[in-house]
């Protein structure tokens, strides 16, 4: 069977997969569908996921949110719904990944950003491909090298998503230089940016994102890791 494009019924969007093309083990499978299922529960965090196993079919429903207008970029607004949302993601990091926190993934229902699409499996089979279910370049170096997706990904698309918010316009061109940053000197990665914040919570990330306005890629590839090691997270301005 091949993709499907969702369909919207009576108030829920609604996906369907074939077993084979999920890449994913029956145990993890598993225990994933219902991790999701679980944690949208919270309404502060995602629209209610359900899965439904028909033969070799997966269906899966997601409950519709009623879109707000979102908070001016760089206004006040924007900060508790972004630092609530981060709060979230850390509460989840060691157990469940999204592996596509974009834009068109955050949904603002006048009080929360609320994250949708939370795939059935991270890597998947689309066109006859082994396909690993994120948004370029939001993507970490590791992740890459491993073919997968871990909390890394998720970090990095969080970061550019709060960048949007706080600065405007699309962070997509430095994301790009992000990628463009990696390159080899002596057989070791060149310190880029992501190296100042995967070790970081969540919640730090849109202070960081507030800090990164002026942003370069060759600045950071003259900052040494000691100064990485000093460079402290400012303070949410609230």
């Amino acid at each position: 069977m091949s993709y499907e494009k969702p369909r919207v019924r009576k108030g829920w969007i609604e996906k369907r997969y074939s077993r084979e093309d999920l890449l994913i083990g029956g145990r993890e499978q598993h225990e994933r569908l219902a991790r999701i299922t679980e944690v949208t529960k919270d309404p502060e965090l995602s629209p209610v996921t359900r899965f439904r196993w028909d033969a070799d079919r997966l269906t899966l429903t997601q409950g519709r949110v009623s879109p707000a207008p979102s908070p001016v970029a760089g206004s006040p607004a924007v900060w508790a719904p972004l630092r609530r949302l981060a709060g979230k993601l850390d509460d989840l990091s060691s157990t469940l990944v999204h592996g596509d926190i974009t834009r068109k993934n955050l949904v603002y229902d006048g009080k929360c950003f609320q994250l949708v699409d939370w795939e059935p499996a991270l890597r998947q089979r689309r066109s006859r491909r082994a396909t690993l279910m994120y948004t370029e370049p939001y993507l970490s170096e590791r992740d890459r090298f491993d073919q997968r997706l871990s909390v890394e990904t998720d970090k990095i698309s969080f970061f550019f998503v709060c960048w949007r918010f706080i600065h405007g316009g699309n962070p997509i061109e430095r994301a790009r230089d992000l990628v463009r940053a990696r390159t080899r000197r002596e057989g070791a990665v060149t310190p880029i940016p992501e190296c100042d914040f995967l070790e970081l919570p969540f919640r730090d990330l849109p202070c960081l994102a507030k800090e990164s306005g002026q942003w370069s890629p060759c600045e950071s590839r003259t900052e040494n890791a000691e100064q990485r090691g000093k460079r402290r997270v400012p303070r949410d301005p609230r």
